[in-house]
């Protein structure tokens, strides 16, 4: 016997989605800066490589 299961996750036709509300109104400072995450600084990859390669652990064969 089948069970008949509620959409939990489809809103309904009265109701916004929530993440839509808040991209009506873009705000002057976001659109002014152009962020890419995938791309780092130097400063950052070296903070990387240290953090994942410390200096001081002795270098295995």
């Amino acid at each position: 016997m089948a069970v008949a299961r509620p959409k939990v996750n489809s809103p309904s036709a009265e109701e916004p989605m929530n993440g839509e509300q808040h991209n009506d109104q873009p705000t002057k400072e976001r659109d002014d800066v152009v962020r890419r995450p995938d791309e780092a600084d130097e400063d950052q990859l070296d903070e990387a490589i240290e953090e994942t390669f410390p200096a001081s652990d002795p270098i295995s064969p």
